[in-house]
């Protein structure tokens, strides 16, 4: 059978082989469209220079959700948006989910916020790909509430871009509970505001 796959495809090539026979070999057939699984894996390895582990777990998790048209997009524009292929890897490896239709608008967004906000296109690429949390929450609801309750805290776009570039625990942490009451901790002990950044 996985013969009789291996010749109607008639499109792998040796960079190909090993990788995808075990993609072959350890998934059902009735489950994957092992065409589409080839030419996401042919995205990723030979157009994106993934590694053929990666591209191969991520061939393969993506189960029904393949399109290596969208997957092509989405790489393409996070390129063009300053992101690394160790950081392209990384962010596939974790949740190759960022690959689907549903993922790019999202990532647009969120990318968008944060250049508008005043981060640089590499630092907006070292945030997203540093932390999963930021990947997956919701721009509407945590990015930018977070954003905004930090630059009232701090009382600027520079001062809040200063401090998520040391840590970008504070756009993940929940700032009511852990971040503010060290704020006001520091302001009883005489800390102003200006160094208020450099103490966070």
């Amino acid at each position: 059978m996985i013969a009789l796959v291996r010749r109607n495809l008639g499109c792998l090539t040796p960079k190909h082989d090993s990788s995808l026979s075990l993609l072959l070999r350890t998934s059902p057939l009735r489950e994957i469209s092992t065409t589409t699984a080839s030419a996401v894996y042919d995205v990723l390895v030979n157009k994106h220079d993934f590694s053929p582990e990666i591209a191969t777990s991520a061939s393969f998790k993506l189960s029904q959700f393949r399109s290596p048209e969208r997957a092509d997009s989405i790489l393409t524009f996070l390129k063009q948006n300053s992101f690394s292929n160790t950081q392209l890897q990384r962010l596939v490896k974790s949740d190759p989910r960022i690959l689907t239709a549903s993922a790019e608008d999202a990532v647009k967004l969120k990318i968008n916020i944060f250049k508008d906000f005043g981060f640089s296109p590499e630092e907006t690429a070292k945030i997203m790909s540093s932390n999963n949390a930021i990947l997956h929450s919701s721009a509407e609801k945590k990015i930018i509430p977070q954003l905004s309750t930090l630059k009232a805290l701090l009382g600027s776009n520079e001062e809040v871009v200063d401090l998520v570039k040391r840590s970008v625990w504070h756009m993940t942490v929940d700032l009511e509970k852990l971040f503010i009451p060290n704020v006001d901790l520091l302001k009883s002990c005489g800390v102003t505001m200006d160094g208020l950044g450099a103490s966070c």
